[in-house]
């Protein structure tokens, strides 16, 4: 991707995981990652978030400081104290109103101060050359003629499609099945079915991302799809790729799923 799209990408990652479970969210979900870690700081300094970009480094410098000492154990009761300083300090009414150009007051939550990164995200955007505003009503024609200039497309739509994981192709056959659409797949994680525990598909339908939760397991030639972590089938279809004598394979974590990993994660890829 062009950096600046993977500039916003980092942004927005860093912004949501934050508005979601904390700082501490981000630390987890980004596993501390160099590469992830440099990224965002280099998308808050492109956007021209610094007030955020010195929160970040500043929080940043108290988790490397705990890698390199106490193993990667963070003391939480002298952390959150700190990266509280931090967000008063630099997330401050003045400075925020500076960066913006607009009032900021009391008024403004803490969740609002972290989201503003995203109006200089917004700006960001505006700025690139190769972007352009259209009437809505135009909208879809004007992808339309972008996406006609593409060469081979149908042949490359249909690679993309052969190159799906058949799991994926079952489920949405599920989702059609019971009157459902626009699949987001989240993350494996393990599920009792069948006196045997199998890995689960997770994912949310609908057009609002965590809204819509639905599971799927893959067991003895079907599939089936529950209404989120409880037992009501919501479809099942047959699935014979999962038959115990069809030589496929699976599209699944090689890890055992009955062995339980607290401190992993198997994200599903999207689409």
């Amino acid at each position: 991707m062009p950096i600046e799209i993977i500039n916003v990408s980092r942004v927005n990652y860093l912004v949501g995981n934050v508005l979601n479970g904390g700082f501490w969210q981000f630390v987890q979900n980004s596993r501390w990652n160099k590469y992830h870690i440099d990224g965002t700081r280099s998308g808050l300094e492109a956007i021209g978030a610094a007030e955020h970009l010195a929160v970040f480094s500043g929080a940043a410098k108290l988790i490397d400081e705990a890698y390199q000492n106490a193993g990667g154990k963070l003391d939480h009761s002298k952390f959150n104290p700190e990266l509280e300083k931090l967000e008063k300090e630099h997330l401050s009414d003045e400075k925020l109103s500076k960066r913006l150009g607009r009032r900021v007051d009391k008024s403004w939550t803490w969740g609002e101060r972290w989201r503003s990164a995203q109006i200089l995200s917004f700006r960001y955007i505006k700025s690139w050359p190769q972007v352009r505003n259209v009437d809505p009503k135009v909208y879809e024609a004007e992808l339309d003629k972008l996406m006609a200039v593409i060469p081979n497309l149908e042949v490359r739509k249909q690679a993309r499609e052969d190159a799906r994981a058949w799991e994926k192709k079952a489920i949405d056959r599920l989702v059609k099945s019971a009157g459902l659409d626009n699949v987001w797949y989240t993350i494996f994680s393990p599920r009792h079915y069948n006196g045997k525990t199998v890995w689960c598909w997770n994912f949310t339908v609908g057009t609002t991302l965590g809204k819509g939760h639905h599971h799927v397991v893959f067991d003895d030639g079907e599939a089936i799809m529950f209404k989120g972590e409880t037992d009501v089938v919501v479809a099942r279809i047959p699935a014979p790729e999962c038959a115990p004598d069809s030589g496929i394979g699976r599209n699944e974590p090689s890890h055992d799923p009955s062995i339980k990993t607290p401190n992993l994660a198997w994200n599903i890829g999207n689409p």
